[in-house]
C-alpha cells in the first residue's frame, strides 16, 4: 500500500465516521502508511467497505482491524467436522495409502499429523484411541493455524509476498520429506524380519 493509497483510505473513512478527527493529517497518514504498507491497498478497502457494512458501533476502525479482517479471510482454515472426517477416511486406507492420504491432505493439517507413519498406526488402533488421537490432531491443528495467522499478521497480507513464502515453505517441506532414514523395528513392512 503506497502513501498515496493510505490517504485516500483515510479520506474514505473520515467521510463515512464524522467522529474520525485527525489531530495532524501528515502524521496520521505516515503512522497508517507504516502499518498498512506490506498490505494490498484493494484489500484493505475491501475490508473497510465489509467493516463500514456490518459495524454498528459508530467508531472507525483501527489499522489493526483492517489488516485482522484480511488474515483472517487469506487464512484456509477447515472446520472440525472436516478435520474429523478427513482424519477418518484416511485411517480406513492406513494400512496401504497411508503416504497418498497425508499428501492429499491440507498442509496444517498434515503439520498437526507429524508424518505420514502415524497414520499408518492409526491402522492398528481402537476406535476409543482414535477419537482421543483424532480430537488431540484437532487441537495441534487449531494452534497450527494460529501460528499461520499470527506469521501472516507479521509478514501483512500482500500476495506477492504470501506466495514467495509459500513458495519458500514447500520448498522447505520438500527437503525435509527428502531426508531418509532406516526404520525403526516396529515401522518394518515385515513384522518377522526383525522378530528374528
Amino acid at each position: 500500500m503506497t502513501r498515496d493509497e493510505t490517504k485516500a483510505l483515510l479520506f474514505t473513512i473520515a467521510t463515512t465516521y464524522p467522529n474520525f478527527k485527525l489531530q495532524d493529517l501528515s502524521l496520521a497518514i505516515d503512522t497508517w502508511w507504516k502499518i498498512l504498507e506490506p498490505d494490498e491497498a484493494q484489500h484493505i478497502m475491501d475490508a473497510f467497505t465489509v467493516y463500514a457494512r456490518t459495524d454498528t458501533s459508530g467508531f472507525a476502525p483501527s489499522p489493526g482491524k483492517l489488516h485482522m479482517m484480511i488474515v483472517d479471510r487469506l487464512t484456509e482454515e477447515i472446520d472440525e467436522g472436516e478435520i474429523i472426517t478427513m482424519l477418518t477416511l484416511a485411517s480406513r486406507n492406513a494400512n496401504y495409502g497411508f503416504q497418498a492420504e497425508f499428501d492429499k491432505m491440507p498442509r496444517a493439517l498434515q503439520k498437526a499429523i507429524g508424518s505420514p507413519t502415524a497414520i499408518r498406526n492409526w491402522g492398528c488402533m481402537e476406535q476409543d484411541q482414535l477419537s482421543y488421537t483424532f480430537n488431540n490432531i484437532v487441537k495441534s491443528y487449531k494452534r497450527v493455524i494460529n501460528e499461520e495467522k499470527l506469521n501472516r499478521a507479521a509478514v501483512g497480507t500482500n500476495l506477492d509476498k504470501l506466495s514467495a513464502s509459500d513458495r519458500l515453505q514447500r520448498l522447505a517441506d520438500g527437503v525435509v520429506t527428502r531426508v531418509t532414514r532406516e526404520p525403526l523395528p516396529f515401522e518394518a513392512e515385515d513384522d518377522e524380519e526383525w522378530m528374528s
